[in-house]
């Protein structure tokens, strides 16, 4: 469609700069927020190539929300906007929909025309229930409550800067499309700060960065990760919930930039087994009047005692937030120690396996480093958490605690498990709310499992039944069930697929020490029980001595259930419904 008639704002990205920084001093400087309003209102008035201006705000799981007003009706009733809070998750039942929207004036950002399209500006929306008080919700309004009562009462500035790592993959929607394609392409397989001038992965890292600093990001540093296709663009330490905001707006210039060259940036946690996984290791730090209080060149590792405290009530509390930190069934897939993933509740100044990393730092830069966070996260509820726990949590009394051999979970559902059990959780997001995101959570690995299935059936003669979840957060591998000769062990070969377990060889299935449970061993004696039976045997008569042999320990309803049922029955003695993640859906006589 022809342009020639439209006169829309497009600003040049070194005025972009200007215009960005100047409204994030602003915000750094606390200037009065009616002052604020009052200037970008006339801004708008005043600015005719503006036609909308796009509010955004995130739901309970960190999911962004975009809505364009136009500017004519905006300035007319910007305090009385309104949305139906139902459509979005974790917010209002159907029954008590409407919500408010209001717009926070120094959370304003001006885009570049060419990714965000021209005569549009945007600024970030608090949501307010219908009492006119912010929705408990609403994490970004209940992390920004909680940093300005700090400062009002202490003096306190929360301060943060975060490393986020992505995977570019090829295709605009790879993620939507795994479902047919079954895997992911890269587009690069440099590694570690090694890519070519000019070849996709660095075109898009330059792209982007170019677009972080026109919006006032002050970058620092970008460069290729360890994995293939995989990034990492590195910017300046912002007041906390700018630098939530900053996240937000990282993920989305991500995602806009990649798509214009026909790719995708993918935060999926873990999305290709076998390589490192992206994390979003988040650096914090407290301030008080310009001086660090983390900073002493006397204290251990140069923090502070105050510092130490902090990082000791996080590892206090570790078990309990890890499902606001991890929050998807594919973050448990990042937590393996094989891949510079951080899974051990301690501190460390070295050991990158920590979940916590005290960096070596300076008066100004001194900081403390939690690791143990994955890039899906709400970064409203990661701040929040974080900075919450560090101030107001509780101290275990655990013998040398920062180096006591504790982990995280490495399952979803033990997570949940002792999200709901803490108490500490409820402190920090209300029982309500509290409640609300583990029955989201809940869902989203209850359905992993059960209605997303996986592959059984028997080769040649039933067709194995396909369920993927969109955008798929699994990576499979295959145990092909054969006899010792070779041939199928019945009438046909069953071939059972399960995620591959990166602490065991996916080869030989030897289970690595750290490594407690041993699944795949144990999935490999089945193999061989199975191709002991002789092959002469129908079906009914394998099932029937396989379960006399076991009936009663491994819960099997009757010894004719079959031998499908008869590896179910084995898989859920083995508990590994929490391990894996996928495991096959019989009800039915559905496989």
């Amino acid at each position: 469609m022809s342009t020639e008639l439209r006169n829309f704002l497009s600003i040049p990205y070194d005025e972009l700069e200007e215009l960005n920084l100047k409204a994030k001093k602003q915000r750094l400087d606390r200037v009065s927020p009616d002052k604020i309003q009052e200037e970008r209102l006339k801004y708008l008035t005043d600015e005719k190539s503006i036609k909308a201006l796009t509010v955004l705000f995130s739901d309970l799981e960190g999911r962004l929300h975009m809505l364009d007003y136009d500017k004519k009706f905006l300035l007319k009733s910007y305090d009385n906007l309104t949305f139906d809070g139902s459509s979005i998750r974790g917010f209002t039942a159907q029954r008590e929909s409407d919500l408010r929207l209001g717009i926070d004036w120094s959370a304003f950002y001006w885009g570049p025309a060419d990714v965000f399209g021209p005569g549009k500006v945007m600024a970030f929306g608090e949501v307010i229930d219908k009492g006119g008080e912010p929705y408990s919700a609403d994490i970004r309004s209940v992390l920004k409550t909680f940093a300005a009562g700090l400062h009002k009462k202490h003096g306190y500035t929360l301060n943060a800067a975060n490393e986020i790592e992505g995977f570019l993959f090829k295709g605009a929607d790879a993620e939507r499309m795994y479902h047919e394609n079954l895997k992911f392409e890269y587009v690069n397989t440099g590694g570690y700060y090694h890519s070519l001038p000019g070849d996709p992965l660095r075109s898009f890292i330059d792209t982007t960065a170019e677009v972080q600093r026109a919006m006032g990001f002050q970058n620092e540093k970008d460069h290729p990760e360890v994995a293939p296709s995989q990034f990492e663009i590195n910017y300046s330490y912002a007041e906390v919930v700018a630098a939530a905001d900053h996240i937000q707006l990282y993920k989305l210039i991500c995602r806009q930039v990649a798509r214009n060259m026909g790719l995708t940036a993918s935060f999926l946690p873990k999305p290709v087994v076998g390589v490192n996984g992206s994390g979003m290791h988040t650096n914090v730090s407290i301030s008080k009047n310009g001086k660090n209080l983390f900073w002493d060149p006397k204290g251990e590792e140069k923090l502070s005692k105050a510092g130490w405290e902090f990082v000791d009530r996080i590892l206090t509390h570790g078990n309990d937030i890890c499902l606001l930190l991890n929050p998807s069934v594919n973050a448990y897939r990042r937590l393996d120690p094989h891949f510079e993933a951080p899974n051990q509740i301690k501190a460390s100044a070295v050991d990158r396996g920590s979940m916590i990393r005290i960096p070596i730092g300076n008066e100004r830069s001194m900081r403390v480093e939690v690791r143990s966070v994955a890039p899906d996260a709400n970064p409203y509820l990661v701040m929040l958490s974080i900075f919450k726990t560090g101030l107001e949590g509780d101290t275990a009394k655990i013998k040398n605690l920062r180096q006591a051999e504790r982990y995280l979970p490495d399952n979803i559902y033990t997570a949940i498990e002792n999200f709901r059990k803490a108490d500490w959780t409820a402190d920090l997001m209300g029982e309500d709310v509290k409640g609300r995101y583990a029955d989201l959570k809940q869902a989203s690995a209850d359905r992993c499992p059960r209605l997303l299935g996986t592959f059984v059936g028997a080769r040649g003669a039933v067709p194995p039944r396909r369920l993927q979840p969109v955008p798929v957060e699994f990576v499979l591998d295959s145990i092909e069930v054969k006899s010792e000769s070779g041939k199928p062990p019945v009438s046909a070969a069953f071939r059972v697929l399960l995620p591959t377990c990166p602490l065991v060889c996916r080869i030989c299935f030897v289970r690595c020490d750290n490594c407690c449970n041993g699944w795949f061993s144990r999935i490999r004696s089945v193999a061989a029980e199975i191709s002991a039976v002789p092959a002469r045997l129908r079906p009914e008569q394998i099932s029937a001595r396989l379960g006399g042999r076991h009936h009663g320990r491994l819960g099997c309803a009757s010894a004719g259930d079959g031998i499908r049922n008869r590896i179910w029955a084995h898989a859920t003695s083995w508990n590994l419904l929490r391990h894996c993640h996928w495991l096959p859906d019989f009800s039915a006589g559905r496989f």
